[in-house]
């Protein structure tokens, strides 16, 4: 196989038209690939290139291995500019176009300006007394709602477990429990309830038909808060009274048959009798929550703000 010319005797092609020096006249690839030209030297002339044969090792970008392939030097070198100098971006005398600037970018829009216009002060304002009066009414149902489970509760309780035991205490043949144990767990039910009652009729009286935010119960809760000191003894007493129950229910057949006949004639809806007698101690606290929060959604101009901060210390004052 003819060996190629050294590499000082190949023949070179001229400069490119940008002045620059042309690396070289063909490239060698991957293996079993024909030997392409630089894309640059292409453009307006031909070339008679043949593939490489062998591994290619040792072969080098650009370069033939010596001894390897065949090759021949390029043939009618044509020294004219490329066809795409002559394009457009030239002028007539050779020089480059110069070309318009470019126009600028839109800008995108930003969130501020997407945005609606935030709405006024006054409409803010008013929407969040809005709020505060919606939630002002809802806390007066609640304490409605609550006191008329509360004294239901406590009339239960009395009526169905504290009478027939009281009345039964008097004969002592048909005794179940005596008048020392009715009165440790009991205490003083039978007071509270009658203070709740009165306290019951006194807002269903001030709300009427219909509960509304412009009403008022600071002055209520004030004018009961001293009967309030009621529920210190039956909490003083709370825990006695409970290990008494658990006592008696072991102790006494005749007790724990009265319990669940009671709860057989509710037709198991009513609750075991711990289950009511642990209500007075849970309400002292949960008056002081619902004025706390009617405390908190009550504006300043309203009467009833006032009147609810002083019934709250005295009702504290109470539990304390």
């Amino acid at each position: 196989a003819p060996t190629p010319p050294p590499r000082r005797d190949r023949p070179k092609l001229p400069d490119r038209p940008d002045g620059r020096p042309r690396r070289g006249t063909e490239r060698v690839l991957r293996r079993g690939s024909p030997v392409r030209p630089h894309p640059e030297d292409v453009q307006g002339r031909e070339y008679n290139v043949e593939p490489v044969r062998g591994r290619g090792r040792g072969l080098r970008r650009g370069r033939a291995a010596p001894g390897r392939g065949k090759f021949s030097a390029p043939c009618q070198v044509s020294t004219s500019p490329p066809s795409s100098m002559n394009s457009s971006n030239t002028t007539s005398s050779g020089a480059p176009r110069k070309l318009p600037p470019r126009p600028p970018e839109p800008q995108k829009e930003t969130n501020l300006q997407k945005s609606p216009n935030p709405p006024p002060e006054t409409d803010v304002a008013s929407e969040t007394a809005s709020k505060k009066k919606n939630r002002r009414q809802e806390i007066l149902s609640e304490i409605l709602s609550t006191e008329r489970g509360y004294v239901s509760s406590l009339l239960f309780l009395v009526q169905a477990y504290m009478d027939p035991l009281t009345e039964q205490s008097k004969n002592p043949v048909t005794a179940i429990l005596s008048s020392a144990d009715i009165l440790k767990l009991f205490s003083s039910v039978k007071l509270i309830l009658n203070v709740n009652q009165e306290l019951l009729n006194s807002l269903e009286e001030r709300f009427g038909v219909a509960v509304s935010e412009e009403q008022c119960v600071g002055d209520v809760f004030l004018q009961f808060a001293p009967y309030l000191k009621l529920y210190n003894q039956y909490s003083a007493n709370y825990d006695d009274a409970i290990k008494r129950l658990d006592q008696l229910k072991f102790e006494k057949e005749k007790f724990a048959a009265f319990l669940e006949g009671v709860a057989e004639n509710g037709g198991g809806q009513h609750a075991e009798i711990s289950f009511y007698l642990i209500m007075p101690i849970q309400r002292i606290p949960r008056y002081i929550l619902l004025l706390s929060d009617l405390q908190k959604e009550t504006e300043a101009s309203h009467p009833d703000q006032e009147l609810v901060t002083n019934a709250l210390l005295k009702i504290k004052e109470v539990a304390s």
